[in-house]
């Protein structure tokens, strides 16, 4: 499988997003979630969320599924699913870094190739670099801390995620 580790904030919206899912309070620039289906249509890739979005508004993670518990979170997945795109799995933070949730995940799952789409990108190694493609204005070092921060997912890293999931070589080695 080919994963698109995706975040929501600060991916799919900005500070300028004002369009909400219906029933919740998450912001989706649709626009930006179409770069997202077009990365998949190009690489047949799955959507994977590492979100702390998917935590707290209801999903319940089993040994190989998950699930909505509330209302907002089965709107995000039928808003997700309305828009031509799905969200197969969920990565639950559990470490106090997010690559720490990942490595779990890659070790867990058959992934031929990934690429991470996220805007704190300061939760991640060095060797990671190479897969994650940066939603943000603000140093690698650093810790997003103000919606101003955020530039969301841009056309032309769509072609780079493109690049990056189609890629001969395997997952991150160990």
């Amino acid at each position: 499988m080919k994963a698109i580790l995706l975040d929501i904030d600060g991916v799919l919206n900005t500070g300028d997003t004002t369009n909400t899912i219906e029933g919740t309070n998450i912001l989706i620039d649709i626009h930006r979630l179409m770069y997202v289906k077009r990365i998949i249509e190009e690489t047949g890739a799955k959507i994977v969320s590492v979100s702390s979005l998917t935590g707290p508004i209801g999903f319940q993670k089993t040994d190989t599924s998950f699930y909505a518990k509330t209302e907002p979170a089965q709107s995000l997945l039928d808003f997700f699913k309305q828009q031509g795109t799905e969200i197969h799995d969920i990565i639950q933070r559990v470490h106090n870094k997010r690559q720490f949730d990942i490595d779990e995940w890659l070790q867990n799952n058959d992934v031929e190739s990934f690429v991470i789409i996220d805007d704190d990108v300061c939760q991640y190694s060095e060797e990671m670099r190479p897969y994650i493609i940066k939603t943000s204005n603000i140093p690698w070092n650093q810790m997003v801390m103000d919606m101003r921060d955020y530039e969301g997912l841009k056309e032309e890293q769509v072609y780079e995620a493109i690049e990056i999931l189609n890629r001969k070589e395997k997952k991150l080695k160990k």
